[in-house]
């Protein structure tokens, strides 16, 4: 069933006549593994807007400017877009400048790859928020923290469950904390 849809992304790519942008974000799980999506939008001939993911994978490299740049340009090329190329949406990390670096010389864009990158604007307001918590919030967070890992070990969370059942309080366990 996945190569059946992936063979009919690929006809319907390969047949439409606009441009295509391109977002691609990295990430870590808790088991400290890099994944990579590379998702593509276009207009349709309807004038809807699309979106598709076209790849997901685990990064087993580094994820240098150079390998996202070879993996970006091997999705494109799978799919049949590598010359439909409009823009390529990336967070603010040095790798991904460098990778538009690799991928302005292969893929020959538009205007001299003037519109290529396009700065992820929610990367920008994470960055601003997360600053403004460093700065404000920061040891209350790291308290939280602590509390949460204390909390999480087997013999603070019995206690932790008990105090909620007495109390009547629903018990849940303490998440592991994620990085904003």
């Amino acid at each position: 069933m996945f190569h059946e849809y992936k063979d009919a992304l690929i006809s319907q790519l390969s047949s439409i006549s606009c441009r295509v942008s391109l977002t691609n974000d990295i990430w870590t799980n808790i088991k400290s593994q890099f994944y990579l999506v590379v998702t593509c939008h276009w207009i349709d001939e309807t004038w809807k807007m699309q979106k598709r993911i076209l790849s997901l994978d685990v990064l087993d490299s580094s994820h240098s400017g150079y390998t996202i740049a070879l993996y970006v340009l091997n999705v494109a090329k799978v799919f049949g877009i590598q010359n439909k190329i409009m823009s390529i949406t990336l967070d603010n990390a040095g790798a991904n400048n460098s990778a538009l670096k690799y991928l302005k010389d292969s893929l020959k864009p538009i205007l001299d790859g003037e519109l290529l990158h396009v700065k992820c604007a929610c990367h920008v307001i994470n960055l601003c928020v997360k600053c403004a918590f460093d700065d404000a919030l920061s040891t209350v967070i790291e308290k939280f923290k602590v509390c949460g890992k204390l909390l999480r070990e087997r013999r603070y969370g019995r206690d932790w469950k008990q105090l909620c059942i007495s109390s009547g309080v629903t018990f849940k366990k303490f998440p592991q904390p994620i990085e904003i």
